[in-house]
């Protein structure tokens, strides 16, 4: 019986030559439809999503900038970078 390390010389010294070669395997491209589906269905959602942002008036974009953007705020800023 072989020990261990016969055994693993042998596998490594004739798998060498025939790891190596590649002109016997039949290379195919991979292909995930699923991935490609899964893909295109967030890309929609995240549109759907912007979309309703932008373009719906009850979100009410003038009261966010009227509360996140007042006069004293950019003036600060102005100041302080400035």
């Amino acid at each position: 019986m072989a020990s261990a390390t016969e055994v693993g010389t042998e596998t490594s010294s004739a798998g060498r030559g025939s790891a190596r070669d590649y002109a016997r395997y039949r290379v195919v491209p991979a292909r995930h439809p699923w991935r490609i589906v899964g893909s295109l269905l967030a890309a929609f959602v995240i549109a759907v999503s912007l979309h309703s942002v932008f373009t719906n008036e009850r979100w009410g974009w003038a009261v966010f900038a009227q509360f996140f953007f007042p006069n004293p705020y950019w003036w600060g800023w102005v100041a302080h970078c400035c």
